[in-house]
């Protein structure tokens, strides 16, 4: 990790700490950057005048490949999204050429100036590859992805497995899995990685594909890495008893908040009881429609 990465690195561990960001501003202007230094200072200000100041800033064509679809926070953007298949992940919240926009290649994104990204896929003739996911893991940009997202689409596991050996995965927090399914292994791999630090896990939807989630998930939560996690939810239809059972054996894990599928056939009386026993009020159940707090 060079110099620039590390400073970077320190505002993503601290995301509501000014100082290191002013210490990144105090370098970006030493290494000629002076734009996105005034820029993080006038942010940061939130002055009448440094609010001015920014507009200025952001409207010099040094931040226009970002300003189009993105919006500048204490300095930085934190809520870019990669669209599709992967392909268009350049863009950072573009979408397809075939949808009239122009989408940018990876290396034509001003990393320094991006914070997190979410990794999303909407589904229809956007679903990842496994080939497209690995370039994207290969590439730096991999090292600000915060979030991935996956929505009604049948997940090939090698997408989740390019990006479990990556070697720039660091930041990311959430894996999503909205009404879309994939091989349970796969999503171990992931969250197993080196380096990979996952805090939130949710797989919900109607897709018959989490019969076998409860050997790999019982993998992740007896290793050690899983004291990582703070929230566990499983709101899919097809779930199988054995979960219950993996949630049960599982280490005591008490940052964990555990969410369930309230209507889940083999969710009993006794099997609520037992898992409240071993949970407590870190354990909730709810119906598929009802929107739990991650």
């Amino acid at each position: 990790m060079d110099e620039r990465e590390a400073l970077i690195q320190t505002i993503l561990d601290n995301p509501t700490d000014d100082a290191a960001r002013l210490v990144y501003a105090d370098w970006q202007q030493e290494h000629g950057n002076e734009a996105h230094a005034e820029l993080i200072r006038a942010q940061l200000a939130g002055t009448p005048e440094g609010n001015a100041r920014a507009a200025e800033l952001l409207a010099r064509p040094e931040f226009a490949a970002l300003t189009e679809f993105n919006t500048f926070e204490r300095g930085f953007v934190t809520g870019a999204k990669g669209f599709g298949g992967f392909d268009g992940f350049g863009a950072l919240e573009g979408f397809t050429a075939a949808e009239g926009y122009d989408v940018r290649t990876l290396d034509e994104v001003p990393l320094d100036r991006v914070l997190f990204v979410d990794c999303c896929d909407y589904g229809d003739s956007c679903w990842p590859n496994p080939e497209s996911a690995a370039r994207v893991a290969a590439h730096p940009v991999a090292r600000r992805v915060r979030r991935m997202s996956f929505f009604e689409c049948s997940l090939d596991a090698g997408v989740l497995r390019a990006f479990a050996n990556s070697p720039h995965l660091l930041n990311l927090r959430d894996v999503f899995f909205n009404d879309c399914g994939t091989a349970p292994a796969a999503i171990a791999e992931l969250l197993l990685a080196p380096g990979v630090r996952v805090e939130r896990l949710r797989i919900c939807g109607e897709n018959n594909y989490w019969y076998e989630l409860a050997e790999p998930l019982a993998r992740v939560l007896a290793d050690p890495r899983a004291a990582r996690l703070r929230v566990l939810n499983v709101s899919a239809d097809f779930t199988a008893p054995s979960l219950a059972d993996a949630l049960l054996a599982a280490p005591d894990l008490p940052n964990l908040r555990v969410q369930l599928r309230a209507s889940a056939d083999w969710l009993t009386p006794a099997v609520r009881a037992a898992l409240v026993s071993r949970y407590g009020a870190r354990i909730a159940f709810e119906d598929w429609n009802e929107v739990f707090s991650l």
